[in-house]
Order: C-alpha cells, then sequence, then structure tokens
C-alpha cells in the first residue's frame, strides 16, 4: 500500500470513499494475517476460524469509513475487530470444543511451547495481580505479545514504536514482572 501526502495508504483511502475493488485488494492482502490471528484463538478449529475470519471482514468493510489512519497498521485494526469477536464467540457460550481422548494419540506427548508455559503463567492470579506494578505500556506490550499474540512487527504498529523499542520494553516488563511474582511460579515461567 502506498501512503499518501496525508499519510493514510491509497487501498484504505478508496475503500472508505467506498471503491469496493479496494476493500477487495485489502482483504486479499490481509486475510491471512486475520486467519492466523484468528486460528490461534479458537484452537485450531477451522470451521470456527473461516466464519471468524469472514465476520471480521465484514465488520471491517460496514465500518471502513469510521477507520481513521494514525500511522498504525490496518491490520492492527482488523486484529481489535477478530480479538473482539473471539470473545464474543467464548462468551456467548456457543463452547464446544471438547477433544476426546481418541482423539490424541497414545504414543503422543503434549509438551507445551515457551509462548504457552508464559502465557499460563500470565493467566495466574498472582502474575495478574502483579501486572498492577507495571507501567501502562510494559502491560500494553506483555498483552500485545502474550494474550493476543502479536508478532513484535504486530506490536510495533499497534504501539507506534520501533520493533526494537518494543523487544527491550517487553523485555524490562518480563524482569520486572518476574520480581514480583512468587519464586515458585518465576522458575515455572
Amino acid at each position: 500500500m502506498k501512503p499518501r501526502e496525508s499519510g493514510e495508504p491509497e487501498l484504505i483511502t478508496l475503500a472508505r470513499a467506498g471503491d469496493r475493488e479496494a476493500f477487495g485488494a485489502l482483504y486479499n492482502e490481509c486475510r491471512p494475517f486475520v486467519f492466523r490471528f484468528v486460528y490461534r484463538r479458537v484452537g485450531g478449529d477451522l470451521r470456527l476460524t473461516e466464519d471468524l475470519t469472514s465476520e471480521t471482514f465484514l465488520r471491517a468493510l460496514r465500518r471502513i469509513d469510521t477507520f481513521t489512519w494514525q500511522g498504525r497498521d490496518f491490520r492492527a485494526w482488523l486484529a481489535t475487530i477478530a480479538r473482539n469477536l473471539v470473545a464474543d464467540h467464548f462468551n456467548s457460550g456457543r463452547l464446544g470444543h471438547e477433544v476426546s481422548t481418541a482423539e490424541i494419540s497414545a504414543g503422543e506427548e503434549l509438551v507445551p511451547s515457551t509462548e504457552d508455559t508464559v502465557v499460563e503463567a500470565l493467566s495466574s492470579s498472582a502474575v495478574r495481580i502483579a501486572l498492577v506494578n507495571l507501567s501502562a505500556e510494559q502491560r500494553r506490550v506483555l498483552t500485545l505479545r502474550f494474550f493476543d499474540e502479536l508478532t513484535v512487527a504486530e506490536t510495533s504498529a499497534v504501539m507506534g514504536r520501533s520493533a526494537g523499542a518494543v523487544k527491550s520494553m517487553q523485555h524490562r516488563a518480563m524482569r520486572r514482572l518476574l520480581s514480583f511474582v512468587p519464586a515458585a511460579m518465576a522458575v515455572a515461567a
């Protein structure tokens, strides 16, 4: 997307003006990102991922005229819409994502990834309490990186900071956060 003099990429400007082809181009460019974003949050349910991805773009199309360019990535706006849709889905009681033991092979060992371990630790009540001791920006970077599962580049776009600044802020926030949680939990994280 080429930035215009106003700083707003041309496709977004055209889509805001009602150009469906421009919105289609935005869809083609951003759909893989939104699909992956939703897929990770719904536990790999392909049908649900497709539904929520489609709904994300439908809502974006309906509200494209309310989007205001602030020098941030258009995908961050889509991620916010998708995140809200996923939350609404799981809060609505339509949760039916049980996995039977037959679906897990007998020899398959479930080993959590580093990210899963951090997210689990961040979900504990002690860590949530410790988050209060962080600055608003430190809480935001940890939320975007671990709860919203954004990449450093995506977090950088959302926060309007360089990737290096995001990495540094994340590192300092994690060190500070770990200083407030009980020692047993810090070892697990």
